[in-house]
């Protein structure tokens, strides 16, 4: 079975986007804890980078993963739960609280890379008007 999504495109599952989000948003937190093991540092935030696409991937479905998520029936949340805790080993009963709390740090991740990158930016623009 098919279903339309906001977007206009077609997925297989009416939550397949809640599945996705919460994955990557998990997959990305056990990177950045494992990054952080050693204690924080500056280049833990250059470290973010090569890891944009994720955190592209989550910021972009943020929209399509809020409707389905609250459109959720009883039964498609206990598929979605199921499916993401086998996807990313992480028992059923703690996918919620777990999930919720990666998409936290993936949002403040994507603040990160969006507040340093728009200083970089302003930095260039700065020195481009000295050096002209």
């Amino acid at each position: 079975m098919k279903f339309l999504t906001i977007n206009g495109g077609v997925e297989e599952l009416p939550y397949g986007q809640v599945v996705d989000t919460f994955v990557d948003a998990l997959r990305f937190s056990a990177f950045l804890e494992k990054r952080l093991e050693d204690g924080p540092g500056l280049d833990d935030v250059f470290a973010l980078f090569p890891e944009l696409p994720n955190l592209l991937d989550i910021w972009n479905g943020r929209e399509v993963f809020a409707a389905q998520f609250l459109d959720l029936t009883t039964e498609e949340a206990q598929a979605a739960v199921k499916e993401i805790a086998e996807k990313v080993d992480v028992p059923t009963s703690e996918v919620m609280e777990k999930g919720l709390a990666a998409l936290s740090i993936a949002s403040k991740a994507y603040r990160i890379y969006r507040n340093t990158r728009e200083d970089v930016e302003s930095l260039i623009v700065d020195a481009k008007l000295l050096f002209s």
